[in-house]
């Protein structure tokens, strides 16, 4: 991805993802399909994919050269994303409870492992 552009999710009409460029302040791109507020976002820093999650409970994998979602992943709950440093992995944590991690190349397997968290009630990471 490049260093100008910016991606950002917008709230005022619907809860489109917006690529945007910051050289001439265009749009490049809109990425459709989350219904709830989008909670988190992740740049792969390494290809030129993001991941998304949203309130509506879904984590969506992207690619900047496309409006259409490379994947899909129904949650349990709000859900927050980051990629590891080599953008093979990703890690998907699900309502403060559990964070599971995931092969990118074949994530539509579910996670190879789940780490269970025991937080108080009163702490809340997502």
């Amino acid at each position: 991805h490049a260093k100008n552009t910016a991606i950002h999710s917008s709230t005022k009409v619907d809860d489109t993802i917006r690529y945007l460029s910051l050289h001439d302040n265009k749009y490049i791109r809109y990425f459709p399909g989350h219904t709830k507020k989008v909670v988190t976002l992740c740049l792969s820093p390494v290809e030129d994919t993001f991941l998304s999650g949203s309130l509506d409970k879904t984590l969506r994998l992207w690619d900047l050269r496309s409006p259409n979602c490379q994947g899909l992943m129904h949650l349990s709950g709000r859900p927050v994303a980051a990629y590891d440093p080599e953008g093979l992995i990703f890690a998907a944590g699900v309502n403060s409870e559990s964070i599971k991690l995931y092969d990118l190349r074949s994530f539509d397997k579910g996670p190879f492992v789940t780490f269970k968290l025991n937080q108080e009630k009163e702490c809340d990471w997502t």
